[in-house]
């Protein structure tokens, strides 16, 4: 699994987090 990028939808707004070490 690739967890660096998540992107989370919540009320048809797109969330894109980024996970940087």
């Amino acid at each position: 699994l690739n967890l660096e990028e998540q992107i989370y939808q919540w009320d048809g707004v797109q969330f894109v987090l980024q996970f940087e070490d």
